[in-house]
């Protein structure tokens, strides 16, 4: 009976200093009072694919206007910028068959996020990495084709992966 009773005090102390679950925190904290809006900004072809994904996440989980930079509905709105940099991804092999040939790669797809107002940083997300493995049968040619075929579907998927952490994090202030 002690042991719950302290189990539920320890609860209720985290709970009541703001202690949440990253991706739980429910409203936007880090956002200035006011803000209307939320531009993505990029830099590079890879992050313009991870802001799509990022701009759909958001639009579906948010009360504030996403738009991309440079688009005209922006002027003249409170808005912030989430910045998304630093974006890389890597195709690597990661096992080997008995003939050397590779049977599963490592796909890992990574990039920092940060919000911006003007020239303050509000928040600093750092950098958020998604990665899986792909597994691919036959040798050679036929190999090579699958991982190919594999690769673009899991891109599609650790996009959206990546675009679902970056939110969390948001969402919380980690």
């Amino acid at each position: 009976m002690r042991r719950m009773l302290a189990v539920l005090m320890l609860g209720l102390a985290l709970g009541g200093c703001g202690y949440h679950l990253a991706g739980h925190g429910g409203k936007i904290t880090v956002l200035p009072e006011g803000t209307q809006a939320i531009i993505v900004r990029t830099s590079g072809a890879d992050a313009a694919v991870l802001a799509q994904a990022m701009i759909t996440m958001m639009q579906a989980g948010s009360d504030y206007t996403v738009l991309r930079a440079g688009d005209p509905k922006a002027q003249g709105v409170n808005a912030v910028e989430l910045d998304i940099e630093n974006v890389s991804s890597q195709f690597v092999p990661s096992a080997y068959d008995s003939n050397g040939y590779a049977i599963q790669y490592r796909l890992s797809l990574s990039g920092s996020v940060r919000l911006m107002k003007g020239d303050t940083m509000l928040w600093n997300g750092g950098a958020i990495t998604a990665s899986t493995d792909i597994y691919v049968q036959g040798s050679g040619g036929a190999g090579s084709l699958q991982a190919s075929l594999s690769q673009d579907r899991a891109k599609r998927q650790l996009r959206q992966q990546w675009a679902r952490q970056a939110w969390e994090a948001l969402q919380s202030g980690f």
